[in-house]
């Protein structure tokens, strides 16, 4: 009886193991993916976009200093613009919804009133200015500063990875 119990919970581990790398694989090609456009975003080229819809987007982030709020033992509420746009590169037509790059303590606007009256520099259906990347042009930004972004997620999830093909190699051997 332990015997079955024991090879059961082997089969249960074995399948969470081969989840959490498939999983973990996904978050490491999305991370990396992110990370090549990131660095490679100031060579965007530009072209002119046609402004569908803009409004604010609450954000919270848990604890941690940032220069929003020093208060580490509350959420911190945030306001990001949100768009939405559409482009056309070589014919083809391309939708988005990214103001800036990523979505961070850095470009977060404490003041609901920021993010407004950027929304407000827009019009419905206007054109704005955007920047894509011209080896992928379904990746593209308003704002194309850059901020530091914190790629911390992305190591984290390669380490984790390694450990769990590490423990699916022990248990095949």
């Amino acid at each position: 009886m332990t015997t079955v119990l024991k090879k059961e919970s082997i089969n249960y581990f074995l399948i969470f193991v081969i989840l959490m790398i498939v999983l973990l694989s996904a978050f490491v090609f999305k991370s990396v993916n992110d990370y090549i456009n990131f660095n490679t975003i100031n060579n965007w080229e530009v072209t002119s976009a046609k402004f569908i819809d803009g409004s604010v987007e609450n954000y919270y982030s848990v604890g941690g200093a940032s220069r929003i709020s020093s208060n580490a033992a509350h959420l911190n509420k945030m306001y990001f613009p949100k768009v939405e746009y559409s482009y056309f590169i070589n014919g083809v037509e391309y939708k988005n919804d990214k103001y800036y790059f990523a979505k961070n303590k850095y470009n977060a606007f404490a003041d609901k009133q920021d993010v407004e009256n950027i929304i407000d520099n827009y019009k419905k259906n206007g054109t704005v200015t955007i920047y894509y990347n011209p080896d992928n042009p379904k990746y593209s930004v308003i704002n194309n500063s850059t901020y530091d972004i914190s790629f911390a997620g992305m190591y984290f999830a390669i380490i984790c990875l390694l450990f769990f093909v590490y423990i699916l190699y022990k248990i095949k051997k």
